[in-house]
């Protein structure tokens, strides 16, 4: 048998897909903070005087660092969406259907390995039986004829991608 999904099983590729989703709550907070921090509500303004202080000119900086930060975050999304679909695709390619609803419920529904056979309706040995034989056949899955945008995020240099999806939006506007 020949290794797909670069010999990862599906266990490593739903580690991954944690890892993105933590990156982006992360993400997420971070501009949160950043946000917040531009809220004028501990500044108090005087007409009569001339703010000379280094803060008002971090709030460029600041505005700075959250676009950078809110275009990661897309890119991350962007990659977590993709990785996501990756997997449902290579789910939905599995032979048997067993197998494809026994990956499904434990990885993609989060079903405990204790509440599966309840889920699928099966006793616990054959349970376990099925989702072993199925996490193995995942790993040795043929590749898929489908090749778009998911392949292209991952080979492909981000800066330009999102120039193209500027030019994009500029020529419908």
């Amino acid at each position: 048998m020949r290794e797909n999904n670069n010999g990862q099983t599906i266990k490593d590729v739903m580690a991954e897909i944690r890892r993105l989703d933590k990156r982006i709550l992360l993400l997420q907070d971070e501009i949160a903070m950043l946000k917040s921090s531009c809220i004028p509500g501990g500044i108090s303004y005087d007409r009569d005087r001339v703010q000379t202080s280094p803060t008002a000119d971090r709030f460029g900086e600041v505005f700075s660092t959250i676009e950078e930060k809110t275009d990661l975050l897309t890119f991350e999304m962007m990659e977590a969406v993709t990785r996501k679909a990756d997997l449902l695709e290579s789910i939905n390619r599995m032979d048997d259907i067993d197998e494809m609803m026994a990956l499904y419920y434990r990885y993609v529904e989060g079903v405990k390995y204790e509440d599966l056979p309840d889920s699928l309706g099966w006793s616990a040995r054959q349970t376990a039986r099925i989702l072993k034989r199925a996490e193995a056949h995942f790993r040795y899955l043929p590749p898929s004829d489908r090749a778009g945008e998911a392949d292209f995020l991952r080979q492909g240099d981000r800066d330009d991608y999102y120039d193209d999806m500027i030019q994009g939006a500029l020529i419908l506007a």
